[in-house]
């Protein structure tokens, strides 16, 4: 089975066109993430913590997965400060390609 199951399983559901969208509220633009979204961060969340080993930041020599995984975790959390970020990383594909390589990991 695999590690990263609880996160992986998200691979079908972040498409472009059900993530989310933009509004603008007559002073800034934003993105209204839908419910798929935040359950996926707090999968990413709870994984990492249970599997403390698996953090944000990976040496160089460190396994692919813990690699993937700590730029995943990255994207995750630097969304509140970044705001769009991980909108850009589902959107363009980089979020399934990370899950994909954790999934055949």
């Amino acid at each position: 089975m695999n590690r990263f199951k609880e996160i992986t399983r998200f691979i079908p559901a972040l498409k472009a066109d059900v993530i989310g969208e933009w509004v603008y509220d007559g002073e800034t633009t934003r993105i209204e993430y839908w419910d798929v979204v935040f359950r996926f961060c707090d999968a990413v969340e709870a994984f990492a913590e249970k599997n403390p080993d698996y953090g944000e930041f990976a040496e160089p020599e460190s396994d692919s997965a813990h690699r993937v995984f700590a730029k995943l975790l990255h994207a995750v959390r630097e969304e509140p400060k970044t705001p769009g970020l991980l909108y850009g990383y589902i959107t363009n594909g980089t979020v399934r390609e990370w899950l994909t390589e954790l999934q055949e990991s």
